[in-house]
């Protein structure tokens, strides 16, 4: 029979509900409604979680969702003894669950497999399930199922806010969707069956270093700037394989090989009006460096360090949304300001598109990785 796929609902700290948002899970109001009933760790609500639970979960035989507790989480309101014992300590930077036969097998995990919980951590710890009471903890401690009267209990401890701007995210969002389809929560998303952005990665950008850091104090992001003295360069490539490998005397240390520092990616660009008519992305694969980025003169998105992590940010997938209404159909300027400190530097990583909806960062639609060698967990594409 044809599976009757229900609301959620949601009861903790409004921040830890943004992904239920991102992913477009159906909230209602009313718990009598709701299949699945979503909780976090935080003695937020508390009260309502505690009758949630006797109600609806005991009672009446539905499912609750618990959302990452830590070592530090009061888990003695539900039933048994559960414990998020201290995060695991871990010098590799590897994640990897192999299941069991046993999970293989449960209807929990359908469409869930190894490589999917294969996976770069960039952070020293991990935090795992260590007591589940008269239940079963399982991928290796990432989730817990445990009974509670007619209904059950579910601890999960894959947060995907954790994965924001890694690699990693496509496979945890890949997990959770995966993880509401089993539990028969609604999903609001679409996902359209075709590619309808709009394609940049080709074109040549207009290029200019900054070694005395003028950019920003003269306004170089600004349309009506004059930039037809600036070389041109491409995407998808750093600009020292294009030949910008003059050193910057303004930085300190020893002699440099390349150009480090702040340089300039500008783009003029007409957008199709049916592109105009939606909420648009400017999506590039990859900066090597921190950014800045303007449209038409309007910062719309930074990605550094402090944001991203200090050994990700020169990897991570931009996706910086255009106000409405920002966009024109014709003679768009977007304008890139990317620091670079050592290394290879600039736009060096396809895709760089417009694209009309905010898209995920890892399907079968928009890989991010392709062909990479053995034994790296990004050599699936499994979306």
């Amino acid at each position: 029979s044809p599976v009757q796929y229900k609301s959620a609902v949601y009861a903790g700290k409004p921040e830890n509900s943004s992904f239920l948002k991102r992913m477009q899970v159906r909230i209602t109001d009313l718990p009598e409604n709701a299949g699945v009933l979503i909780v976090d760790a935080s003695e937020n609500e508390l009260d309502k979680k505690k009758k949630w639970l006797n109600d609806f979960v005991i009672r009446q035989g539905k499912t609750m969702l618990v959302l990452w507790p830590d070592e530090n989480s009061d888990l003695s309101w539900l039933p048994g003894k559960i414990m998020a014992g201290k995060a695991l300590e871990r010098k590799e930077k590897i994640f990897k669950v192999i299941l069991s036969a046993e999970e293989k097998q449960n209807k929990l995990l359908n469409g869930i497999t190894s490589e999917d919980m294969y996976f770069k951590f960039f952070r020293d710890e991990i935090p795992l399930i260590r007591k589940a009471g008269s239940g079963k903890i399982m991928l290796s401690g990432l989730l817990a199922e445990i009974p509670a009267g007619q209904g059950k209990i579910i601890i999960c401890q894959l947060n995907p806010d954790q994965h924001e701007n890694e690699r990693s995210f496509g496979k945890v969002y890949r997990f959770w969707a995966n993880l509401f389809t089993s539990l028969s929560v609604a999903l609001d998303s679409r996902l359209n069956l075709y590619w309808n952005g709009l394609e940049i990665s080709q074109r040549e950008w207009l290029f200019e270093i900054d070694p005395e850091n003028a950019g920003i104090k003269t306004e170089w992001f600004q349309p009506a700037f004059n930039d037809n003295n600036w070389k041109r360069l491409k995407t998808g490539k750093s600009w020292e394989s294009q030949g910008i490998t003059s050193e910057n005397p303004a930085l300190p240390g020893p002699p440099h090989t390349s150009y480090n520092g702040n340089a300039w990616y500008r783009l003029h660009l007409d957008i199709p009006e049916k592109y105009l008519k939606s909420d648009l992305y400017l999506e590039i694969g990859a900066i090597a460096g921190e950014d800045t980025v303007w449209l038409n003169g309007s910062l719309i998105g930074t990605t550094s360090k402090k944001t991203a992590g200090s050994k990700n940010y020169y990897q991570a997938f931009r996706n910086y949304k255009n106000p409405s209404g920002l966009l024109r159909g014709k003679n768009n300027v977007i304008a890139v300001c990317v620091y670079n400190e050592g290394g290879f530097g600039g736009l060096t990583k396809w895709p760089v598109r417009i694209s009309p909806a905010d898209q995920p960062y890892d399907t079968v639609l928009f890989p991010l990785e392709k062909n990479r060698k053995q034994g790296d967990p990004y050599r699936y594409v499994m979306w």
